[in-house]
């Protein structure tokens, strides 16, 4: 079994961990929309982000973000999004 079949049929949880300034640059947009797109056994992606002082500098991407979140399409239609923001990242992170 390829990666790309692994990913299609047995991916059931993502989740990203970010800083907030990560909003900046899209490339886990773009990571999330494919797997939404490809996974069919996909139940959750997250996207936890840790909020900064400055975090007022990336509202609108956040906001941006947030009102994509529900028109992107799902190979697996019960599949849950969320974008929410922590106190803190994992300490592997």
């Amino acid at each position: 079994m390829g990666a790309a079949e692994c990913v299609q049929n047995h991916l059931s949880t993502v989740t990203f961990y970010l800083n907030s300034e990560c909003f900046q640059g899209r490339s886990y947009i773009d990571l999330s929309k494919l797997l939404l797109m490809r996974a069919r056994a996909l139940e959750r992606l997250s996207i936890k982000y840790r909020r900064l002082e400055d975090q007022d500098r990336y509202s609108a991407e956040l906001e941006s973000v947030q009102s994509e979140l529900p028109l992107w399409p799902r190979a697996s239609p019960g599949a849950l999004v969320e974008i929410r923001a922590v106190d803190r990242l994992p300490s592997w992170y």
